[in-house]
């Protein structure tokens, strides 16, 4: 009899700032040298205000884009798109040579607590986007990061002098948070849909 072998995970690359300020700075410094490329970019929330607060905040910089939201078609003349996850099936919407080509980096803003459902976010926008890369845009200061020691890594690049608008993006960075969030989908009972981050671990601290 053979072993069935465990399906491996979606791979997709990390970006992690010291603060969610930095990771905003950050995140419009990426939108800028997509623009001035020509190329595309589309960012992906797990969470209602982590939409809000990068709408906000692409406005109030006048960075161009569109939200491209349930049974919305995409219309308008930009390169820059922003989706929440539950409307991902709303993909099909792009262009097409933006789903076929190489053009187009998609960004998600945020890690979901738990690694299944990041999994499943993964395999939905492969399914509609196969040759785009993924990048996670995250803050040392958000409430999962803080769950493993990351007040112990701010700490750390403080000490060796990183400039806070610098990023850590390593492998070992990207299987930490992996291993973190198998461990809390341990004791997590059920998919909860949450506003915020923190709802979401309130919420899970009430279900217990």
């Amino acid at each position: 009899m053979f072993l069935k072998k465990k399906k491996k995970g979606i791979q997709a690359d990390d970006k992690v700032w010291i603060s969610k300020v930095a990771k905003f700075k950050g995140l419009y410094r990426f939108l800028e040298k997509i623009t001035e490329a020509g190329t595309n970019a589309l960012i992906v929330h797990h969470f209602d205000n982590t939409q809000q607060e990068v709408q906000l905040m692409l406005e109030k910089l006048e960075v161009s884009h569109q939200t491209i939201e349930a049974s919305d078609m995409v219309t308008n003349p930009t390169n820059i798109f922003v989706i929440n996850a539950h409307n991902l099936s709303q993909l099909s919407t792009l262009p097409q040579y933006l789903a076929q080509g190489n053009q187009l980096q998609v960004i998600v803003s945020e890690h979901y607590p738990a690694y299944e459902r990041d999994q499943e976010v993964l395999q939905q926008i492969k399914d509609y986007l196969p040759n785009a890369p993924i990048c996670f845009f995250t803050s040392l200061d958000e409430p999962f990061m803080q769950l493993f020691g990351s007040d112990r890594i701010i700490s750390m690049m403080e000490s060796m002098g990183m400039d806070e608008n610098e990023s850590i993006a390593h492998s070992m960075v990207t299987k930490a948070i992996m291993k973190a969030q198998q461990k809390i989908e341990k004791h997590a009972l059920q998919t909860i849909h949450t506003a915020s981050q923190q709802e979401w671990f309130d919420q899970r601290e009430i279900n217990h």
